[in-house]
């Protein structure tokens, strides 16, 4: 069961002061991008896998194979959603060439590792993490697919990385799967393993949260605003993404814990990952780490609006 939406509030404000110490650890220089670089790997490679693991071995109950199962192809059914809606919206934002790609990438997909697994932990509790599993692996083969086909759009005669199955080899991606075996399987408390993940896991959500704070002082505050029509695509990402989330499926979804973690992976912020897209591709980052910046500012207020919303 999902806290008030007043405790969520707080913990959400919580969270952005671990951002706001990030901004201020790298303004002062006792960060820099080396530290961003290393820590980053840390979090993804093996604080956020330790995470998923722990949330599982500790958990009361885990959803049936068919609901396991049931939450992969609704996570499909999601993004395939989410593209569609994606060129419709770039269309209607009148966005010009050499942007559409940026842009559309920016609607499709959001920041469901680093933001999305410690939020999720806050709303729903521990219990959530196994369905953000299920749906990290889809997300996964999607984004790595269909995201640098979206960015590379934006540079003419680009060519997209040939993708291989070393792409979706990652811890993040295995640990995901494994995690999803054990919960069918029934492994519950291993002796000192969970204990060892937990403590592991622990650090993921504070972390995440620096390294996002970190990487936004890379930027002059003017920069950081964006124009008007990236404040439009966040309003769009954040808040009009997960509502027609939440209508499409709140009629064919019974349980509302497998609805609440879809509607909130919708309303994640911009994914970090497109300014990976874009420096591979020699496209400009700067349009994408303005949308990653007024996104995540913005989503301290819609994602305690949507719990509220959804009651």
């Amino acid at each position: 069961m999902a806290a008030d939406p007043m405790t969520i509030v707080v913990k959400m404000i919580m969270l952005f002061v671990l951002i706001g110490v990030g901004y201020i650890c790298k303004k002062v220089h006792y960060t820099n991008e080396v530290v961003d670089k290393g820590l980053s790997n840390l979090v993804i490679n093996i604080a956020m896998p330790a995470l998923i693991l722990s949330a599982i071995l500790t958990a009361d109950s885990v959803p049936s194979v068919q609901e396991i199962g049931l939450t992969f192809l609704l996570a499909l059914l999601m993004h395939a959603f989410l593209i569609g809606l994606a060129v419709v919206v770039v269309k209607v934002l009148r966005i010009p060439n050499g942007f559409c790609g940026a842009f559309r990438f920016m609607l499709v997909f959001g920041n469901v590792g680093f933001l999305g697994f410690p939020v999720l932990a806050v709303i729903f509790g521990p219990g959530a993490l196994l369905y953000a599993s299920i749906f990290q692996v889809p997300f996964n083969l999607i984004c790595y697919v269909v995201g640098p086909i979206l960015i590379s759009k934006d540079r003419e005669g680009a060519v997209p990385e040939k993708v291989t199955i070393k792409t979706f080899l990652t811890p993040m991606t295995i640990c995901c799967l494994i995690a999803i075996v054990l919960a069918v399987a029934g492994v519950r408390n291993v002796p000192f393993v969970t204990e060892s993940l937990t403590l592991l896991g622990n650090m993921a959500t504070p972390a995440a949260m620096l390294i996002i704070g970190s990487q936004m002082a890379n930027m002059p505050v003017r920069d950081m605003l964006g124009t008007p029509k990236l404040w439009l695509m966040s309003a769009v990402r954040l808040v009009v993404n997960p509502i027609l989330v939440w209508l499409l499926f709140s009629p064919i979804i019974q349980s509302p814990l497998l609805l609440g973690v879809l509607v909130i992976m919708s309303a994640m912020p911009v994914a970090n990952v497109g300014v990976m897209f874009s420096l591979l591709y020699g496209i400009d980052t700067k349009t994408m780490s303005q949308g990653i910046f007024v996104s995540t500012m913005l989503s301290a207020l819609t994602i305690p609006l949507l719990v509220f919303i959804m009651g």
